[in-house]
């Protein structure tokens, strides 16, 4: 019997980290919580720094790639998130780390990264270059490397620099929603 599940994938709650440093060395930091409806988040109008992430459901019709909301999707849908920071000052800033959750009951798709440049981790905490990959000891004492599970990874994260004044960044990965789940929903 195949044990099926309903699956929620919300952003609601998952943190959206940015270091800043201002030109001159002035530090700052912000944090924002991404909420449903559609699922964007946007860190307040008076920090120097604006993160607005958002998710889309990809679909190819007539042989183009178009993104539509993502109220719900099903097993097998490519649901696509985007941060992106902006710098909302006249100065040049330093964003140290820009940091996506990876939504739970996904597979990331890993070729889909942009920049290519992001760390991945599967305990937001610590961060390896891609692939990333796990030691398992055999039965018979030899420890044998093995790749780690794409469904495993949870967060991506990224090494930017500066973000020049009123610029912006975007950071993006594409995740295939699991199989074996009845429906997901995206949007409450």
């Amino acid at each position: 019997m195949l044990l099926r599940k309903m699956v929620r994938i919300l952003l609601l709650g998952a943190p959206i980290a940015c270091g800043i440093v201002l030109s001159g060395g002035v530090a700052a930091s912000s944090a924002s919580r991404a909420t449903a409806n559609p699922i964007s988040a946007q860190k307040s109008t008076d920090a120097p720094i604006s993160i607005k992430l958002e998710r889309h459901k990809v679909v190819i019709l007539s042989g183009k790639e178009i993104l539509q909301s993502a109220e719900t999707a099903k097993p097998g849908d490519v649901l696509e998130d985007a941060a992106t920071y902006s710098n909302k000052t006249s100065r040049v800033l330093v964003v140290p780390t820009a940091t996506v959750p990876i939504p739970p009951n996904t597979e990331l798709i890993l070729n889909s990264i942009k920049p290519a440049t992001a760390f991945a981790s599967t305990d937001g905490v610590n961060f390896f270059a891609m692939p990333l990959s796990i030691k398992m000891m055999q039965s018979n004492g030899v420890e044998l490397e093995q790749p780690t599970a794409l469904s495993q990874y949870r967060f991506l994260r990224w090494f930017p620099g500066q973000l020049a004044a009123k610029q912006s960044l975007v950071f993006s990965a594409r995740f295939k929603v699991a199989d074996g789940a009845e429906t997901t929903i995206v949007k409450r």
